[in-house]
């Protein structure tokens, strides 16, 4: 059975969903619908069994090229379905895709969906409102173009793990689905025997998948013989964790459960285009992660928040950072996966990017600390602070920590394998005669610009011994490293002249790394990368470089104050974090609010004598600043028992601040910091949205010195995560973190 490009969504009167079989029938199996009734209840039937009486009973038809899962939210449940795609990369002859577009289809609710009504109850309105509102941030990540898959293909899983995975032979291996994005959502549907086996659910990942396809000269023999080439394709996966996903500041070093934040796997695939011919294939791992303790850094307005650091010795906090490195150990350097023929000494290599002094000197010294306390051998620690090597730009100092690392990075070495990959109805029929058992940890502050710049130049360094095992025929290899393999004395380099005559393709290398760079920046801290420039072509171009730094600086500071709460809600609803109780507790308070502004306007659009009069536009951008008004003035009311209190409250505010820990306003002052707030924009993508939120972060700025408000009150946080509200019991040693109800 072959799965099809599309299958058909279908939507009935009472609000029932009918997805046909995703696979193409053989005539001889049974074909099966997956039924999601009106209550949200997930079924597998005989399709012959569950069609519509007739045509008039479907309401609503899509065709989808998967499902990402089931949400359910306040209001109700509502499937995530993929409307679009485009062709971003292949491993052989799997294709993978990059999802363009989606949408959220409501189970049940046949009045709200074919009849366009509004509930009147205010509190299903409240809940109403809510739903709109989370669901607009999930599908902001279904149509952000970070989500990939593949439907023969599992890109949630290296081409290693793939491969051992397909083999009948017990594993010491931890092998799980930390990199499949939509795990969550698919559950519902997964949890039903018949469908776990049909490709109803997409396995995603969220971060990049790209290609560039080389040509690379084969040395002639004679020098009057023509110079002929081999064609490689070179693809790059870049998996994020789902495990501790979320935002720059929203999300910092470990949990307790040792899940780094901005974990990042990042595989480099390479074979030749003539997979027919040779069907050999090679892939690389690394790894980015924020360091690894229990640290945060919050959000309160300054350009740079103060650390807040967990001290390794309180037992929660190593058990954490033991956690991390004893899964990093399991990960990539198992004693048992592999026959001893087939071992190398493998290592996990920590490469600490951070300044040894400062603000990032404070984590250097505990990464240092706890990769000594962990005591193991194979996990080494080498830092190298770029800002202090690397003074003036001068990034030819790079070479000197690929110069360090070289031997541990060969030795680590690379997947290599010819026959055909394995894929969902395949084994595969892979030969392998190497694997990887070793790997680089890379970070920095965000784990961003610093670790992407390094982390290129370790695929490129490691590309060429890639391509000379994949076709040792036509470029071979010096007699020392075929015989010796890298040993601490050797200080050449055994594939010099593949690496020479590669150069001319290396601006297509440092492109598709900068290119995922960019798309893991988006994702974490909502700008493309710092230094993509030194990435791309190697040195530092002062002026566009110095730029385009400068306004994705200050874009990310702007969106991380006033944006990524929204977007870490996002992620938590995709990734399981948030419960029932807080989406429905939520509901009677901001959706309640909302559905009060709703119901009570000040200007209803097309009522009344300002309703007629005033242009549609205008009461979009009035009617917020009245109904904050409108808020604040109750709020003071409620807080009051006399007149004069009352009076003396509203034009000086409260004694307590000027905005409260909910960041509600309590003062004038704190009423024009929210009113400022209601014309944010929610994403900073032209010239003008720059300037917008240029303005704002300098308006917000003013008020805070001026008037000695609290930054940390001011800022956008998440509704959903409460992770800011303990970061301070979180790096103590508090049985029982604070109450945050």
């Amino acid at each position: 059975m072959t799965p099809k490009t599309t299958f058909r969504v279908r939507r009935t009167t009472d609000g029932t969903l009918l997805v046909e079989n995703p696979l193409n029938s053989s005539g001889e199996t049974i074909d099966w619908t997956l039924l999601i009734d009106g209550n949200g209840n997930v079924m597998v039937d005989e399709s012959q069994a569950v069609e519509p009486l007739s045509a008039v009973d479907v309401v609503e038809s899509h065709h989808v090229y998967g499902l990402l899962g089931l949400t359910e939210l306040a209001f109700g449940k509502y499937l995530i379905i993929v409307t679009a795609r485009a062709l971003a990369a292949t491993v052989q002859a799997h294709k993978i895709w990059r999802i363009t577009a989606g949408s959220a289809l409501p189970v049940g609710l046949p009045e709200v969906v074919d009849k366009g009504m509004v509930p009147s109850d205010e509190v299903l309105l409240a809940k109403y409102e809510l739903d709109q509102e989370l669901l607009a941030s999930i599908m902001s990540i279904v149509n952000s173009g970070h989500l990939y898959y593949s439907a023969t293909y599992d890109v949630t899983h290296s081409l290693q793990y793939n491969y051992l995975l397909s083999t009948d032979q017990p594993l010491s291996a931890i092998i799980d689905d930390r990199y499949f994005f939509n795990k969550y959502l698919s559950v519902p549907i997964l949890g039903i025997p018949r469908a776990a086996g049909l490709p109803w659910c997409l396995k995603t990942i969220l971060g990049f998948a790209g290609e560039v396809h080389i040509d690379i000269p084969i040395p002639p023999d004679d020098i009057d013989q023509d110079v002929t080439t081999r064609s490689y394709t070179i693809t790059l996966l870049s998996r994020t964790n789902r495990r501790r996903m979320g935002t720059r500041y929203a999300r910092r070093g470990l949990d307790t459960d040792g899940n780094a934040a901005n974990n990042v796997e990042m595989e480099q695939i390479v074979f030749e285009d003539d997979i027919e011919g040779n069907e050999t294939v090679s892939s690389f791992v690394q790894h980015r992660g924020s360091a690894p303790g229990l640290w945060g850094q919050e959000l309160d307005l300054s350009y740079t928040p103060k650390l807040i650091i967990g001290d390794i010795h309180k037992p929660h906090v190593w058990e954490a950072v033991r956690l991390h490195f004893e899964d990093y150990r399991w990960q990539y350097t198992p004693e048992k996966v592999v026959p001893s023929s087939l071992k190398t000494d493998g290592k996990v290599v920590c490469i600490n990017l951070l300044d040894d002094r400062g603000l990032e000197g404070e984590l250097t010294r505990m990464y240092e600390e706890s990769v000594q306390r962990f005591e193991n051998h194979r996990l080494m620690y080498e830092e190298f602070p770029i800002n202090k090597w690397c003074k003036k730009m001068n990034f030819r100092n790079m070479d000197i920590l690929i110069d360090r690392v070289r031997d541990r990075l060969i030795n680590s070495g690379w997947f290599l394998a010819e026959g055909g990959v394995p894929s969902y109805w395949s084994t595969g029929t892979l030969r392998v005669s190497r694997l990887q058992t070793g790997l680089q940890r890379v970070s920095c502050l965000d784990s961003l610009d610093r670790t992407n710049l390094t982390c290129s130049l370790f695929a490129r360094y490691i590309l060429p011994f890639q391509i000379q095992s994949i076709s040792p025929e036509h470029y071979p290899a010096s007699e020392f490293f075929q015989v010796n393999g890298a040993g601490e004395g050797d200080v050449r380099d055994p594939v010099a002249a593949l690496r020479n005559v590669m150069n001319p393709s290396s601006k297509k290398m440092t492109n598709l790394w900068a290119d995922s760079g960019d798309a893991i920046s988006l994702v974490y801290a909502g700008t493309r990368a710092l230094k993509a420039d030194v990435t791309r072509t190697g040195h530092r171009q002062w002026v566009k470089g110095s730029v385009d730094d400068g306004l994705n600086a200050l874009t990310r500071y702007y969106l991380n104050n006033y944006v990524d709460g929204r977007r870490q809600d996002a992620y938590d609803l995709w990734t399981g974090k948030v419960s029932p109780e807080q989406i429905h507790k939520l509901a009677t308070t901001h959706g309640l609010k909302k559905a009060q502004h709703i119901r009570q306007p000040f200007i209803a659009k097309g009522q009344g004598l300002l309703g007629r009069v005033v242009p549609g536009f205008v009461v979009d951008r009035v009617e917020p600043l009245l109904q904050a008004a409108f808020d604040y003035t109750k709020s003071v009311i409620s807080d009051t028992h006399s007149s004069a209190e009352l009076a003396k409250h509203l034009v000086f505010g409260s004694p307590q601040g000027h905005i409260d820990l909910k960041g509600e306003p309590k003062s004038p002052i704190g009423l024009l910091v929210s009113a400022a707030k209601i014309f944010a924009p929610d994403r900073v993508t032209s010239l003008s949205e720059v300037l917008g939120a240029t303005v704002l972060s300098l308006y917000m700025l003013v008020f805070v010195k001026i008037f000695h408000v609290r930054g940390d009150l001011v800022v956008r946080r998440p509704k959903l995560s409460v992770e800011h509200e303990t970061l301070h019991y979180l790096v103590e040693e508090v049985e029982h973190p604070v109450d945050v109800e």
